[in-house]
């Protein structure tokens, strides 16, 4: 998925619910007719990446979900990092 590819659609989302789909700013409003063409037009092929940190509130990844459905969207996945350092703790 952290591959550069025709079919990928990269959607950040910040803590104080900015959107932006592949570095464009956006209202949250905007989603679903901007992404619901484009995936009509990828043959259905195309893969939305929700990105966010764990400070973003769930209520804004719901209304992502939300505005992916409305655009018919069903190829989503949830990106993430692994955390650098793993800690462990001692016995």
């Amino acid at each position: 998925i952290d591959e550069k590819r025709d079919d990928i659609l990269n959607i950040w989302l910040t803590q104080g619910g900015e959107v932006f789909i592949n570095d464009q700013p956006l209202t949250m409003n905007q989603v679903r007719p901007i992404v619901a063409p484009l995936y009509s037009a990828s043959a259905r092929r195309l893969v939305v990446s929700i990105r966010s940190d764990r400070d973003v509130p769930y209520r804004l990844v719901d209304e992502m979900q939300e505005q992916l459905k409305a655009a018919g969207v069903v190829r989503v996945v949830f990106a993430t990092e692994l955390e650098q350092r793993m800690t462990r703790a001692r016995r």
